[in-house]
């Protein structure tokens, strides 16, 4: 067996370049110790080696990344009890560069310290993929009490299979589902999402007869549908009325659920006496959250509109964009739209935009960080758009509402349960956002009265209250898994 350091130097063999992905996928000891010329991230192992399933001989557990700052998985523990530690199991995949671990546009270390006010240390365990160095633009997700479980990356189901071998092994040793009693930890686990990572650690769990908490933040057939190029598309309707039918029976056996939307909870409902909550995962900035804007403050004869959000076929700008050019074939000029945000599809908006009846009246402007600048574009508009063919709940539409922006979204996802019902169009239409759009050119007090309707229903997810769903979520978990856990430890004794 290759020791930790050989094996990351190996997947970071070559000079430095670019934050290009080094392939084939890593097994999960490769992740231990990244190192690139002179820079190396230290990564703590478990200590507790597990037996591998194919060759019977002892290999090292899955690696925690702790990241450049160093941390110790152990230092959270307060007094002599044992720490406890959650397991979050996740469909979104990271990056890892000799400084740390990374994301482009999933969950950071902010997100992740949210679970500290009720664990001592949390363990993403999600895919994770070596690069030689990380963008400026992404943002650090791992540090103290953070501590990744990697995944070896794949990415598609033929790149699953290849790799279910590995994959279900770093499960396993992630999950630590048979750690022993001399690791003084206790173990508490929760999953965000659904897709084949959580399929296959819900099977471990389901083996080892370990309570779990589930997270529901968005439908499995609109997501297989918007996230795979399958073909045939008979192939994709058959994965997503599989993976539905499976995350329905997650969501049964779970021992607490969550929501992000209550459309959600008719689609996969909980056992019965399961307790129930709803939040969202958006977190409002403090500094974000403004008030609602007077008629005076909006655009006497125009209409600025802006929207944020990732340039992806689902975000709907296409439809946007047609609906653009049926303002124009009309003879409406008195408008303007900028469109924040990066993605596959960026260039080839940009280049519909700057040609044609569109330029001069649309910008793509590429990627903003979250901050003073995106602020003020915000501020800027008299309008916020959200487009979209699918959609969970969007983040952006709710920071620019609790900007005090009016606002407008589709009939999709979380969407109407954010937005009041006259905000509401149907997605995909280009002819009905195009009047909606018209119908609001110049209407400063009517602009004014959607801003105060979208503020007020912003600030039902403002961080006070979002914090305090989670808690009493998290903690009914934590008391759960301690209930059965003692029921168990008393069984054994009897």
């Amino acid at each position: 067996m290759p020791t930790l350091e050989s094996a990351a130097q190996r997947s970071y063999s070559g000079p430095r370049r670019s934050a290009r992905p080094l392939n084939p996928p890593i097994e999960p000891a490769a992740l231990g110790s990244c190192t690139t010329g002179k820079a190396t991230m230290t990564a703590h192992v478990e200590s507790a080696p597990a037996s591998d399933s194919e060759g019977g001989a002892a290999r090292p557990a899955a690696t925690a990344f702790s990241g450049a700052l160093g941390a110790d998985p152990a230092a959270g523990a307060g007094g002599g009890g044992p720490r406890r530690v959650i397991v979050v199991i996740t469909e979104d995949h990271y990056v890892a560069s000799p400084e740390g671990v990374f994301t482009r546009f999933g969950l950071d270390y902010g997100y992740w310290t949210q679970y500290l006010r009720v664990f001592d240390e949390v363990r993403p365990l999600a895919r994770v993929q070596c690069v030689e160095s990380a963008d400026p633009s992404w943002r650090r997700s791992d540090g103290p009490r953070v501590c990744f479980a990697p995944i070896p990356f794949y990415q598609g189901i033929a790149s699953l299979a290849k790799n279910l071998g590995r994959v279900r092994r770093a499960i396993r040793d992630g999950l630590r589902c048979d750690a022993p009693e001399s690791d003084n930890s206790r173990y508490y686990y929760a999953m965000r999402g659904s897709g084949p990572l959580c399929v296959l650690a819900w099977r471990a769990l389901r083996s080892a007869r370990r309570p779990f908490a589930r997270q529901i933040v968005g439908h499995d057939r609109e997501g297989v549908h918007m996230g795979t190029t399958l073909r045939p598309a008979f192939l994709r309707d058959w994965i997503a009325r599989g993976l539905y039918s499976v995350s329905r029976r997650m969501v049964r056996e779970a021992a607490t659920v969550a929501y992000v939307a209550s459309h959600l909870r008719d689609a996969y409902p909980e056992a019965p006496g399961a307790p129930v909550f709803f939040f969202s995962d958006v977190n409002l900035d403090a500094a974000l959250i403004a008030r609602p804007r007077r008629a005076d403050e909006f655009a006497a004869d125009a209409l600025r509109i802006v929207s944020v959000g990732r340039m992806n076929p689902e975000k709907g700008y296409d439809v946007l964009l047609d609906a653009a050019e049926r303002l124009l074939a009309a003879g409406e000029t008195r408008w303007s739209l900028e469109v924040v945000g990066v993605g596959p599809q960026l260039e080839a908006l940009r280049a519909r935009a700057a040609g044609g009846p569109l330029a001069g009246h649309v910008r793509f402007s590429g990627w903003v960080p979250l901050g003073p600048e995106l602020y003020r574009r915000l501020d800027e508009g008299d309008l916020y758009v959200q487009p979209s063919l699918t959609e969970g709940t969007p983040r952006a539409l709710l920071e620019a509402m609790a900007r005090g922006l009016p606002a407008l979204g589709s009939n999709v996802g979380g969407i109407p349960a954010l937005v009041s019902a006259d905000a509401l169009l149907p997605a995909g239409d280009a002819d009905a956002w195009a009047a909606a759009l018209r119908g609001l050119i110049g209407q400063r007090e009517e602009l004014a009265r959607r801003s105060k309707d979208c503020f007020d229903l912003a600030m039902r997810f403002h961080p006070d209250v979002m914090h305090a769903r989670k808690r009493e979520y998290w903690t009914t978990l934590r008391e759960i898994t301690d209930r059965r856990g003692a029921a168990t430890g008393a069984r054994g004794s009897a």
